[in-house]
């Protein structure tokens, strides 16, 4: 990438912003760049950084950005704000949290990362960073495994449970195997068990049902922004479960409150209704 880069150092400008950079931790101001020319400049005058934040007012300019600095840079994730109207949705909100929770694991399994996103996405609120590595599940050759409570584990990180893994977000128990497809693959993981001991762990395909390729270590990451915390035990994964008490009244959605702030309410075919003490 020298050869896009030297132009640059040659500019007396270029030359005093980088010196500035090196000696004042403060805000940088650069006007005059042309659109077409910002990923290189971008690129160049923080080359030597491990790791870069790049900010843009819109989703659109955002991937922009992100198309055209992963032609300099290979270690670029894009992190995109939620969706207000498609974020809850199976299709499009599933996409979201999946190029959420990539970006979220570059940023703590590479060394060297550039995070490309927007001023909404950085407004959303989201757990804290240490709870979301404490509900990373680690699986490795050799592990003991208890499949009951790796079920229980993988729900409470907001995967579904279904009788064939098709999509991301979903896992399947089929007796000794357990297949799960995490939002941070390409491909759904086999989990092959001799008793409670992990034999094989591979990448299959989805249609066709043929392995991939074998691997030793996986990292599953939660499907969902929250997840509950479970921990290891002498090799074993131990799940915490935390049950609610019963509820006598169904808890509604505030528009519906403002019926009767004082009485709860309750569903009399399509109308809410006070409901009787």
């Amino acid at each position: 990438m020298k050869a896009f880069t030297e132009p640059l150092l040659s500019l007396a400008g270029f030359e005093e912003m980088t010196k500035t950079a090196e000696k004042s931790s403060g805000l940088i101001s650069v006007t005059g760049c042309i659109d077409a020319q910002k990923s290189q400049m971008i690129y160049a005058f923080g080359g030597h950084r491990k790791n870069k934040l790049i900010v843009t007012f819109g989703e659109q300019k955002a991937k922009e950005l992100y198309d055209e600095y992963s032609f300099f840079d290979k270690e670029v994730v894009y992190y995109p704000s939620k969706d207000v109207l498609f974020y809850q949705s199976d299709i499009r909100g599933n996409l979201l949290t999946a190029e959420r929770i990539r970006a979220l694991k570059a940023i703590r399994e590479q060394e060297r990362v550039t995070l490309v996103t927007t001023f909404d996405a950085l407004m959303n609120t989201m757990a804290p960073i240490e709870k979301m590595w404490e509900n990373v599940l680690t699986l490795e050759l050799g592990q003991l495994l208890d499949l009951k409570e790796i079920q229980a584990a993988l729900i409470r990180m907001g995967y579904e449970k279904e009788y064939q893994v098709q999509t991301m977000g979903q896992f399947s128990v089929r007796g000794g195997i357990l297949d799960v497809f995490p939002l941070t693959e390409e491909n759904p993981i086999r989990i092959e068990l001799w008793g409670d001991e992990i034999d094989t762990i591979r990448y299959f395909d989805c249609e066709s049902q043929k392995s991939i390729e074998n691997t030793d270590r996986v990292s599953i990451y939660p499907a969902a922004p929250r997840g509950n915390r479970f921990r290891h035990r002498g090799g074993r994964v131990h799940v915490r479960v935390h049950v609610l008490p019963a509820c006598p009244l169904p808890v509604l959605p505030r528009q519906r409150q403002r019926l009767l702030p004082w009485k709860p309410a309750v569903r009399c075919g399509s109308r809410w209704c006070p409901a009787r003490r």
